[in-house]
């Protein structure tokens, strides 16, 4: 099992090193203060400079390709560039520079390293008195004399206001020979950690080279997405590199969340306003007045501005800080409440406080403290499936009513968690609590996240009860979550999700491309998402079998292609490449492509080695492959994956199912009576749990049936017969059971001694065939059936369809003794002949 790390050992290791970790910064950490990521610096670059011949001549894929489209500008375009986005008005200091300048002044941090350009680490240490030795790679020159200072803040990429901006392509070989002496000589035995950087650059490379991380590496992923292949394959497939990927948290909340497990005091900033104010005058020095200067009288109008200031500050401090007024404790439960810091010990006295002075808005507030509490409480339950959890935030969202019953948000989260609790519950289902819930929520306030998780909720609603009605409410409400925010990819994802399993209810084609072309609407918003790439590669896959269409299957192969690019050691990508694969063998018969699917399963093994499907798929394909090649070692060896299968689920049929049908391969193939009786078998254990399954009936009659033809006994033909029966109780539209039934009956009636009786049986085999073949079965049997019943037209009408569809050879129907009526007609040797 992977070693896994949190930030609760992040936290650990911080307290305790003697040399402080190293902080790696990327793009990411400065998007919430209003610096725009590649994607939007790409769009950016093609409006401004379209007309630029440069940018004109780059190939269609090389203008998506942030570092070529830098190349193709100048540097004082791309210093220009970088100018108006950092000092755009918009731009702000975010939480995630501000709490790690804190934690750089307070010795928590030693080295800040970032590749941005921007200035937002300068000016959150300038809020904190703090200003930290710089350093720019683009510009030093002698490392060998450079001393790099604890505390520092170093450019790897250069400034944007510097000579030199290290954005383009192979622009970093300036300093390729520089950064591994700046690694070496600050890395000793301390922490990396890694934040909103993608690894797309060639630092990536010289991190890599540092080889093994023995105070470890923390690589601080973007919420719960995968990180990329190139990332992957340099720091995680080798678990000597001591790397770990911490997912859950954005740059803005992975600090929020450090800061708490440190322990460290909130930034004045935040909740003591007049304080930092007073800390930010106090770095003023007072005014020296000259009594023999003539300018004496402009001095004094400023040295008593300042005292002023200083004196009305340290008034709001007594008056408003210093007294715990209702908004500092507001500000107290706010605090708890952004470090997700619940305790009941907390709430209890909280709630005291408010109750003691009659507090209004704090009542509020801790109402909003409880519902964030129920949030965390339902996350847990979802990953634990811990009844006490559920039945906390169930608790939780409850007091948060009671104390604020006009926040729509606390609606919404506690209809959430109530679906998820009757779910765990099980049947019989009532979701009109829910659904109640959400209406409150909307009646208080209407915006997109209320719309999106009542879509969400409804999209499972039908999911569970196979419900139409739940399905068409959930549209609409992804449609008002559209209307608010258009360009949110979660919409779409969601929306294409609840069209495709409608269209999997309904067996409804045209829904199935209504959820085509929302995954597509979505994945023109993230063309590197990975869980859109995978849903549209499944829908295309299930239409592409629906309109047996070679193009739908080739583009869904090439979408699961383009996900394993960026993550190929995502087993579920990689299964259902797989089953794709495996669906177009089907079609097209060709090795390749089941060679393909076999070593996808074969890989998702080696991932996940418990990982059932993958087992049983495997020993389906080697089945095929051993039969193909008519190799019985191939055959053993199909047999060893369903016996792992087994091991793993030992209750579930599919397993024992898919055994017996590979062992009556190679019965068939071997015309082993022994054989057939051991894949009898094993479907008798697969019907021990899956006992109305229709094809397990249908394939055990099929084996009784083999049985009875070899030995010709009339028993083994009967429990065929019952078994064929069961199977169509069942459901009377498996074609395959009614076709072999047809089949079973014409080679019954050779081993009957009347005539009557064998055109009896004959009849009744005559009608089964019909409806097989009236539900797209094989029209042959029937061909066959009519030819011993000498009704020649119809016999050569089927014999025809037949060979036209090239579903039998010639030589395989010469040598039928079925035919023997016919095989002196002109019209049958005429017919053969057409195909031969």
């Amino acid at each position: 099992m992977e070693a896994q790390r949190t930030i609760e050992d992040i936290a650990y290791l911080i307290k305790n090193a003697k040399n402080k970790p190293i902080i790696l910064l990327g793009a990411g950490a400065s998007v919430s203060a209003g610096i725009p990521l590649a994607n939007k610096i790409i769009e950016d670059v093609l409006e401004i400079h379209k007309e630029k011949p440069s940018i004109r001549r780059l190939k269609d894929e090389h203008k998506k390709d942030y570092y070529k489209l830098m190349e193709a500008l100048s540097a004082q375009e791309r210093r220009s560039l970088f100018y108006e986005y950092i000092n755009n008005e918009q731009v702000k200091l975010n939480v995630t520079h501000i709490y790690l300048a804190q934690m750089l002044k307070e010795g928590l941090i030693d080295y800040v390293l970032t590749v941005n350009f921007d200035d937002l680490m300068l000016k959150a240490c300038a809020m904190f008195n703090f200003i930290p030795p710089v350093y720019d790679v683009s510009i030093l020159n002698d490392f060998t004399t450079t001393t790099f200072l604890e505390k520092s803040v170093t450019y790897l990429h250069g400034q944007h206001h510097g000579q030199w901006l290290l954005n383009a392509e192979g622009e970093l070989t300036k300093v390729k020979q520089s950064i591994p002496k700046i690694f070496e000589r600050i890395c000793h035995d301390r922490t990396w950690i890694v934040i909103g950087y993608s690894g797309e650059d060639e630092i990536l490379d010289e991190i890599a080279n540092v080889g093994s991380f023995e105070n470890e590496l923390y690589w601080v992923g973007y919420n719960d997405s995968p990180v990329s292949d190139k990332v992957q394959n340099k720091l995680f497939t080798n678990p000597q590199t001591n790397a770990y990927h911490i997912k859950g948290y954005d740059s803005d909340s992975f600090f929020l969340k450090i800061h708490s497990e440190l322990g460290i005091q909130t930034p004045e900033i935040f909740n003591k306003p007049f304080s930092f104010l007073k800390t930010m005058l106090e770095t003023v020095r007072d005014i020296q007045i000259d009594n023999n200067s003539d300018h004496r009288s402009l001095f004094e109008g400023i040295q008593e501005r300042m005292e002023i200031s200083k004196k009305q500050v340290s008034e709001a401090i007594d008056i408003i800080e210093n007294k715990e007024s209702e908004e500092q404790l507001i500000q107290r439960i706010i605090e708890k409440g952004i470090k997700r810091d619940f305790s009941l010990k907390d709430a209890i006295m909280f709630e005291d406080q408010i109750e003691r002075n009659n507090y209004h808005k704090a009542k509020q507030t801790l109402g909003n403290y409880y519902g964030e509490w129920g949030i965390k409480q339902g996350k847990k339950f979802r990953l634990l499936k811990n009844q006490a959890d559920i039945d906390r935030g169930i608790s939780n969202f409850e007091k948060a009513i009671e104390l604020n019953p006009n926040n729509g948000s606390i609606y919404s989260g506690f209809a959430i968690i109530l679906f998820d609790c009757i779910v765990f519950k099980g049947e019989p289902y009532s979701f009109n609590k829910v659904l109640d819930l959400f209406e409150k929520a909307m009646r208080l306030d209407s915006n997109y996240n209320l719309y999106y998780n009542w879509g969400t909720v409804l999209s499972d609603i039908g999911t569970i009860t196979k419900s139409e009605k739940y399905f068409k409410m959930c549209f609409k409400k992804f449609q008002k979550a559209k209307e608010l925010s258009p360009e949110i990819i979660a919409t779409y994802f969601n929306w294409g999700s609840a069209l495709n399993e409608l269209s999997t209810i309904n067996n409804d084609k045209k829904i199935l491309l209504e959820s085509i072309a929302m995954y597509r609407i979505a994945l023109e918003l993230d063309e590197k998402n990975i869980d859109i790439l995978n849903n549209l590669g499944v829908a295309l896959k299930d239409l592409a079998i629906l309109e047996d269409n070679d193009n739908y299957f080739e583009e869904s192969i090439l979408l699961f292609r383009n996900a394993i690019k960026i993550s190929s050691e995502n087993d579920r990508i990689l299964y259902n490449l797989g089953m794709t694969l495996f669906s177009y063998n089907k079609k097209n018969t060709n090795a390749k492509l089941l060679s393909e699917s076999f070593h996808c399963f074969t890989k998702v093994l080696k991932i996940n080695p418990q990982d059932y499907d993958s087992y049983n798929n495997c020993g389906i394909i080697q089945s095929i492959i051993a039969k193909n090649k008519n190799d019985i070692n191939l055959f053993e060896k199909s047999f060893d994956y369903f016996k792992n299968a087994i091991k793993i689920e030992p209750q579930n049929s599919k397993a024992f199912f898919n055994w017996g049908n590979a062992i009556s391969l190679l019965a068939e193939i071997q015309t082993d009576e022994i054989l057939f009786y051991e894949s009898i078998e094993m479907y008798k254990q697969a019907l021990r749990t899956s006992k109305n399954d229709d094809e397990i009936y249908s394939q055990l009659a099929l084996s009784e049936l083999n049985v009875g033809i070899i030995n010709k006994s009339e028993f083994n033909y009967w429990d065929s017969f019952s078994n064929f029966e069961q199977a169509l109780e069942i459901n009377p539209n498996n074609a395959n059971a009614l076709n072999n039934w047809s089949f079973g009956l014409l080679r019954y009636s050779y081993l009957l001694e009347t005539e009557e009786e064998r055109k009896i049986t004959l009849l009744e085999g005559l009608e089964k065939g019909k409806k097989a073949y009236s539900l797209g079965e094989n029209p042959y049997n029937l061909s066959c059936i009519y030819a011993v019943l000498n009704d020649k037209e119809n016999a050569l009408k089927y014999l025809n369809e037949t060979l036209e569809r090239k579903l039998i050879q010639t030589e395989y129907v010469n040598n039928d003794n079925d035919w023997d009526n016919l095989k002196s007609d002109p019209g049958f040797i005429n017919l053969l002949n057409i195909y031969k």
